[in-house]
């Protein structure tokens, strides 16, 4: 289920878990710029490491499914806390394709 995966990222951005995060991604990912998986997971860490806490919260999520790969259209809250700072709020709109991969939806691209 395509929930299932946003959900699982989001927990594993809150809980700051590079191996929850690293099974929302498929192998065959690529980010805007052509970097692959150990691309994005190299600024997983960076990010986790910067902020005391993250937290994460969709607002809004447009699913468009095409058989075996999904669009996904999320508004969201996103709420940072740096280390030693003032906690600090951005809202933003992301799109992410999916692909099922063995039974599993996996994002292949847009984070």
């Amino acid at each position: 289920m395509i929930a299932k995966t946003l959900q699982r990222r989001e927990k594993a951005l809150e809980k700051k878990d590079l191996n929850l995060y690293r099974d929302c991604i498929s192998p065959a990912y690529r980010d805007p710029e052509g970097q692959d998986l150990s691309r994005l997971q190299q600024r997983f860490t960076e990010v986790t490491e910067a902020f005391a806490s993250i937290d994460f919260e969709p607002e809004r999520t447009l699913v468009y499914q095409n058989g075996s790969t999904a669009t996904v259209i999320q508004d969201f809250v996103l709420r940072f806390q740096p280390q030693g700072e003032e906690p600090f709020t951005r809202k933003g709109r992301e799109r992410i394709v999916l692909r099922k991969e063995a039974g599993t939806w996996k994002i292949i691209e847009g984070l």
